[in-house]
């Protein structure tokens, strides 16, 4: 006789059902295996909320030169300057919705419920909005796109030559409405490297971190928050290497043969894979101060989810959407950097 499974009796198949797993579903969607800027960025303990037309910030980009070393009965030489800039950034909106029917939820309920079939049209819009979200947080719009937030490569601009060089992203006159070529102030480290070495990179980014460690003599009240730091943003190709050096300097790893992943520091500042980063041959590092870049988000429209509205293709149908309106900004790039391969 042969060997039998369920699904080989018919008469168990036409009056049993499968074990349904009755509501609960596996969420296998995502893209990414992670999301710095829904988890970290836009977090509701990190993100600044502001009002107005658009985000305006107010920085004193130089000095006045009024300080010397007189002698006695010298004449006075007092003149005044303007020291103070605007920087400007737009709001940006983004947006996902989910559509369901109103006799959807009749069917979908009592003795047939299995799964809602609601809450996962919901949780694949919000899953939708963070790919957006984390998609354009590292990239760099185009000076004719008015669409696109300022993610990290607007204001963190790659140069070969090292140093305070980073200027206004390519194809734009200006930077958040400040022109770098003239306010030098206003530009960011970078560098170049070719390995992943001490000799290399690790060395490099010493110097860099000395150079953007910038600590102000004068008290003052400026945009800088507190619980804030530096955090070190690579991709997967970078990461390894950085773990292999890692590993390679520890004497006693023990019996876990990857002791140091997912722990990784650079004097003590956190080293963190950026999945959407792995697509950049310039195996890019970014080093960000959060103190001086953060999200600033509109008052009332941090991911505001209305109530369902008609659909306008079908009386029976509503959608409701997801609406967020932020930006980023950088109140002062000379406290962040990029090291990449040319």
């Amino acid at each position: 006789m042969p060997v039998l499974q369920a699904d080989d009796i018919a008469d168990l198949v036409a009056g049993t059902l499968r074990e349904l797993g009755r509501f609960r579903f596996q969420q296998i969607a995502q893209q990414l295996q992670r999301y710095e800027v829904m988890s970290k960025w836009l977090s509701k303990d990190r993100l600044t909320i502001d009002d107005g037309r658009g985000i305006q910030r107010t920085l004193m980009m130089k000095t006045g030169g009024a300080a010397r070393h007189v002698g006695m009965y010298e004449r006075d030489d007092v003149n005044v300057q303007d020291l103070l800039t605007q920087m400007n950034v737009p709001w940006r909106h983004a947006e996902a919705f989910w559509v369901f029917e109103r006799r959807e939820v009749l069917m979908n309920r009592g003795q047939s419920l299995v799964v809602n079939i609601i809450e996962p049209r919901r949780v694949a819009a919000r899953l939708d909005l963070v790919e957006e979200l984390e998609e354009k947080a590292w990239a760099c719009p185009a000076a004719t796109d008015e669409i696109s937030p300022y993610g990290i490569p607007y204001w963190i601009v790659k140069n070969a030559t090292t140093g305070f060089t980073g200027g206004n992203p390519i194809g734009h006159a200006s930077t958040g409405g400040i022109d770098r070529s003239s306010n030098t102030n206003f530009r960011n480290y970078s560098l170049t490297y070719s390995a992943v070495t001490k000799a290399d990179l690790i060395k490099k980014m010493r110097t860099m971190h000395r150079k953007v460690n910038w600590r102000s003599p004068v008290d003052l009240q400026d945009y800088r928050r507190n619980g804030q730091g530096y955090v070190v943003y690579v991709n997967e190709s970078t990461m390894s290497a950085l773990e292999d050096v890692g590993e390679s300097q520890n004497e006693n790893l023990g019996r876990d043969i990857a002791t140091i992943d997912e722990s990784l520091t650079f004097r003590r500042h956190p080293i963190r894979w950026v999945p959407t980063l792995d697509s950049d041959t310039s195996n890019p590092l970014y080093f960000i101060d959060h103190s001086v870049f953060y999200a600033i988000v509109l008052k009332g429209d941090y991911l505001y989810e209305h109530r369902p509205k008609p659909a306008p293709f079908s009386h029976n149908a509503y959608v409701v959407w997801t609406d967020l309106s932020y930006n980023y900004v950088c109140v002062d790039p000379r406290r962040c950097g990029v090291a990449y391969k040319p």
